[in-house]
C-alpha cells in the first residue's frame, strides 16, 4: 500500500492503519520498519499520529523461521523415504533367511525319521536326546514359520473399507463358538462403532485378542470376556478384558514384542507373536496399542483407532 494511500485510509475510516516499509538509509543500509498510523480530521484541528518501529531482526527471524520450515519438512520426507527403504530392505532380508531356513529344517527332520526307521532307538537314554533334537527342529520351524508370517502381513497393503465391527465380532465368535460354548464363558459387549479399515486384517486384530484373553482365562472355572468400548474426538478405544492369569505391569513394554513369552511354555503354549502381530497391523490402519492388568485378576487389551478417515482402496 503507497504511503499516500495509507494517508487516505486513516483519514477516511478513522482506524489505526499499519504498513510495512523497506527504507535505506543515507549510509546505505537496508531497514525494515512497521508504519502505524492514526489520524483525525474531526475537531478544528485534523491531526495524525505515527509511530514507526524497526522490525528487521523480527522479519529476518520470520524468513529464517520459514526457511527452517521448508527444510525441516524436505528433511522429515527424506528420513521417511530412508526408513522405509531400510524397513522394505529388513522384511526382504527376513524373508529370504526364513525361506531358506526351512528348507534344511525339514530335510534334518526327514532325515532323523529315516534313521529312526532304519534302527529304532533302543536307549533311554539315547532316546530322549533324540525327542528333545526333534521338539527343538520342531519349535525353529514354527518360529521360522512364524517370522515369516508375521513379516508378510506387515507387506500386504489394507484394503481401507468401512467396516462394521459388530459384524467382524459376530464372525469371530462363530468361528471359537467352540471354546465360548457350554456355560463357562461369560461374554459383555459394548456397541461397537463402524471404522475405516481392511476387513481381513481387523478379523485377524480380535481374533487374536479373542484368542488370547481365552488361553491365559483357561484355568478359571468361569471365563468373563468383555468387549469394552470408548470414545473421544478423534479415537475409538476398544478393550479386550479377561479375568485371566493377568501380567506384571512392570514387564508391560514386553507384551506386544516378538517372540516375548512372560509365560513358561509349560503353563501356556504359543511361540509370542500373536501380540506382536495385532501391534503391527493397528500401527498399519494408523493406530495404536496397549494393555492394562496385574497378576492375578485378570486384563485388558486395548487397541484405538482413529475415527473420520475416509475409506479408499
Amino acid at each position: 500500500m503507497p504511503f499516500v494511500q495509507l494517508l487516505r485510509r486513516a483519514f477516511a475510516g478513522g482506524q489505526p492503519c499499519r504498513l510495512e516499509l523497506g527504507v535505506v538509509q543515507s549510509e546505505g543500509e537496508k531497514l525494515d520498519v512497521q508504519l502505524d498510523v492514526r489520524a483525525s480530521s474531526e475537531g478544528e484541528q485534523p491531526y495524525l499520529r505515527a509511530a514507526v518501529t524497526d522490525i528487521t531482526e523480527l522479519k529476518a527471524a520470520q524468513a529464517a523461521l520459514a526457511n527452517l520450515n521448508n527444510t525441516l519438512e524436505e528433511r522429515i520426507q527424506a528420513r521417511t523415504a530412508q526408513i522405509r527403504e531400510l524397513n522394505e530392505e529388513l522384511e526382504t532380508f527376513v524373508q529370504t533367511v526364513t525361506h531358506n531356513l526351512q528348507t534344511p529344517l525339514r530335510q534334518f527332520t526327514s532325515f532323523a525319521e529315516l534313521l529312526r526307521r532304519k534302527g529304532p532307538v533302543r536307549d533311554g537314554q539315547a532316546q530322549h536326546y533324540y525327542d528333545a533334537m526333534l521338539g527343538s527342529v520342531e519349535r525353529m520351524e514354527g518360529m521360522v514359520s512364524a517370522l515369516a508370517d508375521y513379516f508378510q502381513t506387515g507387506r500386504q497393503r489394507p484394503e481401507m473399507l468401512s467396516v462394521d465391527l459388530e459384524r467382524v465380532l459376530s464372525d469371530v465368535r462363530k468361528e471359537l463358538r467352540p471354546r465360548l460354548d457350554g456355560g463357562t464363558v461369560t461374554w459383555q459387549q459394548d456397541h461397537l462403532p463402524t471404522v475405516t479399515g481392511d476387513p481381513r486384517t481387523l478379523k485377524q486384530i480380535f481374533t487374536a485378542l479373542l484368542d488370547n484373553a481365552l488361553k491365559f482365562s483357561a484355568g478359571r472355572s468361569q471365563t468373563e470376556i468383555h468387549i469394552v468400548v470408548r470414545e473421544n474426538e478423534s479415537e475409538y478405544h476398544i478393550g479386550v478384558r479377561d479375568n485371566g492369569v493377568g501380567f506384571n505391569p512392570r514387564q508391560q513394554d514386553r507384551l506386544f514384542g516378538i517372540f516375548q513369552r512372560l509365560h513358561s511354555e509349560r503353563e501356556f503354549s504359543g511361540l509370542g507373536t500373536s501380540l506382536a502381530s495385532v501391534r503391527r497391523a493397528v500401527l498399519r490402519h494408523g493406530g495404536r496399542v496397549w494393555a492394562e492388568g496385574n497378576e492375578g485378576p485378570g486384563s485388558c487389551f486395548w487397541l484405538a483407532l482413529p475415527r473420520n478417515v475416509s475409506p479408499r482402496r
